[in-house]
């Protein structure tokens, strides 16, 4: 939602890496990594402004509209725009996400007293704000909560606004390959699990924690006495790789990022769907593996440097970034300074600068555009460039 400055998620806060093993980085024998396709659409236009900036905050493009806030956090509205720029939905709403499925979420109220509800394209709330907190609609439902935070309760709806799945979990999440993770219970006794767009369970809740499937598999934790470990079941329940890490994410491109040791002093590496190490656990902090490129950080949080390695674990661009994110249309965002004065800009799979280093905020490509925060010393505000 459109709670300040619009940014990337980073995964791996607080890791740290070594570059020195990184040649031999695989586990495995590597295969010769697939070469980059050229940088596409790095035209005359790549880089120029799209939307000049305007915003308060600014969303990434979502079916062809992008979520914009004018104000501040607190008293600011929300409303949609074009790719032109021309907003299809005017400013009105205190918060709000992006599209899925054809409708939105948005809030109405601020704050403990902030009601959600989804509207369509033309700004009509096909359902009211009701509750109390909600998610984006994924393969027609979505969850919402009634309730407070403490004690609230989570169910699902359809896009006509009906509970089809009573409230009655801790936390849900949106459905993803036909199964939702919910979690029952309170403090040391919640456990979870996942349900069916019926609302029975394909897999009890056994579980200390649980992530959605991506590519057949879920990571879900363990924990039992003095050991607390990650692993992966299948959509049967079955542990297909064994708990063993100390934290997980979902497979992507038959890649999952795994962390072996502690929040401050692990390091992450790569596994694939049969649970081998194909790319060591070497790196302080680590993203998800896109268009056959990772943005990993060698040395401490706020001090370390990031850098990209191919899909066999070999550095493609070299560690000289404060930041950087996975790719997202070809390119890359990257901080080049500090966190204080540093700016943005964004490189190809080659690690050339494509648009140079100037904002003092960006967001990835997506749909052709990204947010980007232009600061000329008066005023800080979002705009859009191209692709």
């Amino acid at each position: 939602m459109l709670k300040g400055a619009v940014r990337p998620s980073l995964l791996g806060l607080g890791l740290v890496v070594l570059v020195s093993a990184l040649a031999a980085s695989a586990c495995h024998s590597p295969k010769q990594p697939d070469k980059p396709k050229p940088t596409e659409g790095a035209t005359s236009r790549t880089g120029t402004t799209a939307i000049r900036a305007q915003f308060d905050a600014a969303y990434r493009f979502q079916e062809g509209v992008a979520a914009v806030r004018i104000g501040d956090n607190q008293t600011g509205k929300v409303g949609y725009i074009d790719k032109q720029g021309s907003y299809v939905i005017a400013p009105q709403f205190d918060d709000g996400g992006g599209f899925s499925e054809g409708l939105a979420v948005v809030s109405v109220g601020a704050g403990e007293m902030a009601k959600w509800g989804y509207i369509d394209k033309q700004g009509k709330l096909t359902i009211k704000p009701q509750f109390d907190s909600a998610q984006p609609f994924s393969q027609g439902l979505a969850a919402v909560r009634i309730g407070d935070r403490a004690n609230g309760k989570w169910g699902y709806i359809d896009k006509q606004g009906s509970m089809v799945i009573s409230p009655r979990f801790r936390t849900a999440s949106g459905f993803v390959e036909d199964l939702g993770v919910v979690c029952v219970g309170d403090g040391e006794t919640v456990k979870c699990g996942y349900i069916r767009k019926n609302g029975t369970y394909a897999i009890t809740p056994r579980f200390d924690g649980a992530r959605s499937f991506a590519e057949g598999l879920a990571p879900v934790r363990f924990t039992n006495g003095m050991t607390d470990k990650w692993g992966y079941i299948d959509k049967q329940g079955q542990t297909v790789i064994k708990p063993e890490f100390d934290a997980a994410e979902p497979f992507e491109d038959e890649r999952a990022l795994v962390r072996i040791g502690d929040y401050k002093t692990g390091k992450w590496g790569y596994i694939d769907k049969q649970g081998q190490l194909v790319i060591k656990p070497q790196f302080d902090g680590a993203q998800y593996l896109r268009e056959r490129r990772a943005a990993v950080r060698i040395g401490e949080f706020g001090t370390g440097k990031w850098g990209y390695i191919d899909q066999t674990g070999r550095i493609v661009i070299n560690p000289q970034f404060s930041d950087a994110f996975s790719f997202g249309d070809g390119l890359a965002v990257v901080l080049v300074g500090d966190w204080g004065s540093g700016k943005w800009g964004y490189v190809d799979p080659n690690g050339r600068l494509i648009i140079k280093p100037q904002y003092a905020g960006a967001t990835s490509f997506h749909e052709g555009l990204a947010a980007v925060l232009v600061d000329d010393g008066k005023t800080r505000k979002w705009g859009y460039v191209f692709r």
